[in-house]
């Protein structure tokens, strides 16, 4: 019993000391060859719209993040990797294909009114376009857009949590088009 207790405890405080992320896409050019004709993922270093210098900092680290998120996923039990390789450099694959994004919006937002006020108030959010494209012909196979947002947290939630919401957002979009 006091064990139980303890559980439900714990898992109650993680709960709240956490955000409330959500993320959606939008696709603006359907697949037009199923991805996984291709072999490997390039993904190119993420450019930024934003002039301010906190998007372009954020931008530069998604790539990385998107390529670990994949790799988590191809070492999951109860998944099969989508891509032979997948990298941030030029992969040397026989038909790789490339992602090409860009921030196109990004707000901080205010940690004090999602964590005081919460109902939206204080959103944090991130959009990204990508662009995939297939590295032997150079054609755009697809083009989506990718939101992530956090608009309530105990203690306001941090605003990596709508840019990690962004990316696993297009993590379904690969395996849905895969």
């Amino acid at each position: 019993m006091l064990k139980r207790m303890i559980t439900v405890t714990w898992v109650s405080v993680m709960l709240t000391l956490t955000g409330c992320a959500s993320s959606r896409f939008a696709v603006e050019q359907p697949a037009t060859t199923n991805f996984g004709q291709f072999d490997g993922l390039q993904i190119n270093q993420f450019k930024s719209n934003l002039a301010a210098e906190e998007p372009t900092e954020i931008a530069a680290g998604l790539a990385g993040q998107l390529k670990e998120k994949l790799d988590e996923r191809a070492k999951s039990d109860d998944k099969q990797p989508m891509f032979a390789k997948v990298d941030t450099a030029p992969v040397e694959t026989t038909n790789p294909l490339i992602a090409d994004c860009t921030l196109t919006s990004y707000e901080k937002g205010s940690r004090a009114k999602r964590y005081f006020i919460g109902f939206g108030a204080g959103k944090a959010f991130s959009t990204v376009r990508c662009a995939f494209i297939a590295a032997n012909s150079e054609a755009t196979i697809s083009q989506a857009s990718f939101d992530g947002e956090l608009s309530i947290g105990m203690f306001g939630g941090s605003v990596n949590e709508a840019s990690g919401a962004m990316l696993n957002s297009i993590i379904e979009f690969i395996e849905a088009n895969y």
